[in-house]
């Protein structure tokens, strides 16, 4: 038996594949009707769908047999991943690399096999389309044309899945942020809408003690006139403001000048409220000075009001911003139409998928671009939309040829108002779906003729029942397994909340399975912080077990031996790793990349208040990173992990940065560092399926430097998914920051 050769872009091969996640998944119609129509067609027992993995080809829709998967070496597919067209075997006996094959010689005793490759949009074979048969026959050249078909026709059933999901994710992700947006509009309306009346009026002599005051100055003071007439005006004093504000305001006032600012004040029962003052000198017959009138106005509602929309104007130029993050993540251009001027304006997506040069454009030039027979329903909708006819904008039509191609466009839109109530615009989203429009044509095409083979597909589907039930149960019990060991795991590591006690500092943790291979651990001895991240080798379950090991020997040098340094930690933790584990051979391939560093107040009372601080690091393969005046520095590590095979005569090297001063000291504010594994660098997306990289991480942290920390990690989750996008997670990913 003859086994066959990987192809020479096998990696790229693996990976197109992954994009799709169509292995292990449950059994679909469309793939089932494939099968069946195809075993009618070439009139054979068998059919099957098939992927093609490392080492094994997974069953997707089959009709036939009962195995859901064979090894991938036994396997006539393999055979045919390496063909551009068509591969056909008329009698397997008579050919030197099947005769010998088990399923040929044994059980179902295959003689002829046809197989059609499943490639990709982008060139790769990912699996077969074949039939199969217990005697020597061929395929008429009609049989050979609906095998080809059929062939093309699950490549884009699995694309039309693929774009639905992305689709899917993309709209639910905008109209989240566009209510998130609407919503933060109307609260800063309210907030600007809120008036005071009223003003509060007293005079005092010069001394600043009270002589008169108004009813509505003892209202808001909740003092009456008996308790205030006599008394010092500094009854009303909150302690808010500084020594230097009054000093300044009494100077001015006693030259001869009238004084004005806001006033914060506290009333009989100790509440706080905010006046807007002026004070003016009143003068006798002389010309001297002898009292002072003051006016105020009631504030308080306007200063609540000014931070509220000023914690909103906050938390609203953050959402714009995470929104851009999110929307160059989608295919979607976005659009508006202006009432008044009758002008559309588009985004650079909308300015690609119209070829337009231009950012804007009148409505007679965009009706240009449609083909005609279009027109009137496009005319018609935004009439129908404000009228109450449609319960949302959603309008399909088709171009004219742009650069020879003609598309299908879906434009979706919301209206916004002026202040009466008055349409001012459309808002919206445009999509080219020319790629769902041929393939749902396609589909078309081929459903009356699937339509012959549902029963076939019902007895096959009571078949696979009770396999998938066996499945589940045992998948079911695996998974409890797996749970249980994360319960363990977050027992071990510190929770975010446990770091913020002690750190002005954020976390991101997204484990690539239930369990991670990448852990943080962290120590308070003796005035310093020790903290420390790991990479183990491997993830999963076989990772997790190293940070426990990992865990345990950070534990045992710094708890029980009293060793605080952090080259002194790494030096000492290949030796303990050595010992903890046993391989037969002697050689220990299993290991860490780990960064520490320790905070240490400089001759202090207390860290929370420091006067400077040193700040110590070490690591093996991982470089700490840090932000500092808007300026991205980085010290790196040594490039020899923790691990049984560390040379004795080798030792970690400590850095160390000491900030003197630290109150005062302008060279340290927004000091901000980075701890991480290389989980985020390594992950693949992106349109052209590639990793994240190291340098596009490094830009990335210092983009977003400049945020609080909470924001950060919501920078950080935003930039991960939308590079991700439907490619699965790479590697675990680990990065914690800590602002000093």
């Amino acid at each position: 038996m003859q086994s066959a050769e990987k192809p020479k872009n096998e990696i790229q091969r693996l990976e197109a594949l992954r994009k799709y996640q169509i292995l292990d998944t449950d059994l679909e119609k469309e793939y089932d009707d494939i099968v069946a129509l195809a075993a009618q067609i070439c009139e054979t027992p068998i059919s099957i769908i098939g992927f093609i993995n490392g080492e094994r080809q997974w069953y997707k829709a089959k009709i036939g047999l009962e195995d859901t998967e064979v090894h991938r070496d036994l396997t006539f597919c393999a055979h045919t991943i390496l063909q551009d067209e068509l591969f056909i075997v008329s009698d397997s006996t008579q050919d030197s690399r099947f005769a010998d094959n088990p399923f040929v010689t044994t059980g179902m005793k295959v003689r002829f096999y046809a197989g059609k490759p499943l490639t990709t949009p982008d060139g790769f074979n990912i699996g077969t389309l074949c039939v199969v048969d217990s005697k020597p026959r061929t395929l008429s050249e009609h049989q050979k044309s609906a095998l080809e078909i059929l062939g093309r026709q699950v490549i884009a059933q699995m694309e039309l899945g693929l774009k639905a999901k992305l689709l899917k994710q993309s709209r639910e992700i905008l109209e989240k942020e566009h209510s998130k947006l609407q919503k933060a509009l109307a609260k800063n309306n309210a907030f600007n809408q809120a008036l005071d009346n009223g003003a509060l009026v007293s005079v005092t002599d010069k001394n600043g003690n009270i002589v008169k005051v108004n009813s509505i100055f003892c209202k808001v003071s909740g003092y009456t006139q008996e308790e205030l007439v006599g008394k010092n005006h500094r009854i009303v004093n909150s302690g808010y403001h500084s020594e230097e504000f009054w000093d300044k305001m009494w100077d001015r006032i006693s030259n001869g000048k009238v004084w004005r600012g806001e006033v914060c004040n506290r009333s009989k029962n100790g509440e706080l409220y905010w006046v807007d003052t002026a004070i003016s000198p009143i003068y006798d017959e002389k010309g001297d000075i002898e009292a002072y009138l003051s006016i105020r106005t009631l504030v308080t509602k306007r200063k609540i009001a000014e931070q509220t929309i000023k914690e909103q104007s906050e938390a609203l130029a953050f959402s714009q911003k995470r929104l851009l993050f999110l929307l160059e993540a989608t295919f979607m251009g976005i659009w508006e139409f202006s009432f008044a001027t009758e002008v559309f304006h588009w985004d650079k997506t909308c300015q690609n998928i119209f070829g337009l040069e231009k950012e804007s454009s009148t409505h007679e030039e965009w009706e240009n671009l449609i083909q005609t027979e279009y027109l009137d329903a496009v005319r018609e909708a935004p009439a129908d939309f404000l009228a109450g006819k449609m319960a949302s904008y959603s309008v399909e039509y088709r171009t004219k040829p742009i650069k020879g191609i003609s598309k299908y466009i879906l434009a979706k839109a919301s209206i916004l108002n002026e202040a009466d109530g008055t349409p001012k615009s459309m808002i919206g989203t445009i999509e080219d779906i020319t790629e769902r429009k041929k393939i749902e044509q396609m589909i078309q095409l081929q459903s009356e003729a699937m339509q012959t083979s549902l029963g076939l597909i019902l007895t096959l589907r009571q078949k696979s029942e009770a396999a998938r039930q066996e499945s589940e149960k045992l998948l079911s019990n695996i998974k409890a397994s797996i749970k249980y060991s994360q319960r363990i795991q977050k027992a071990i590591i510190p929770q975010e909340k446990v770091l913020q006690k002690h750190f002005d500092c954020f976390v991101f943790f997204k484990p690539k399975d239930v369990v991670s291979g990448d852990f943080y651990w962290f120590a308070d001895k003796h005035d310093k912080k020790i903290l420390a991240v790991g990479d183990c080798t491997g993830h999963g379950v076989s990772g997790a077990f190293m940070t426990m090991i990992g865990n345990n020997i950070l534990n045992q040098i710094v708890h029980d031996y009293e060793i605080h340094e952090p080259d002194e930690i790494l030096n000492l933790m290949p030796i303990l790793l050595e010992k903890t584990l046993s391989h037969s051979d002697g050689e220990l391939a299993d290991g860490m990349d780990i960064s520490i560093i320790t905070i240490e107040k400089l001759n202090l009372a207390s860290f929370e208040n420091p006067q400077g601080l040193k700040l110590g690091y070490a690591g093996a393969m991982n470089s700490l990173y840090y932000v500092q005046n808007h300026e991205f520095k980085e010290i790196k590590a040594d490039k020899v992990p923790i691990s049984g095979q560390t040379k004795e005569d080798f030792s970690y090297q400590k850095h160390e940065i000491t900030i003197k001063n630290l109150a005062d000291s302008e060279n340290t504010k927004g000091l901000t560092m980075y701890l991480c594994s290389d989980g985020f660098q390594d992950q693949f997306g992106g349109e052209r399926n590639r990793k994240f990289m190291v340098g596009n991480f490094k830009k990335l942290l210092l983009k977003i430097s400049e945020y609080s920390m909470p924001e950060q990690k919501v920078l950080l989750d935003d930039a991960f998914d939308a590079w991700q996008g439907n490619h699965k997670q790479t590697d675990d990913v680990l990065v914690v920051g800590i602002r000093i």
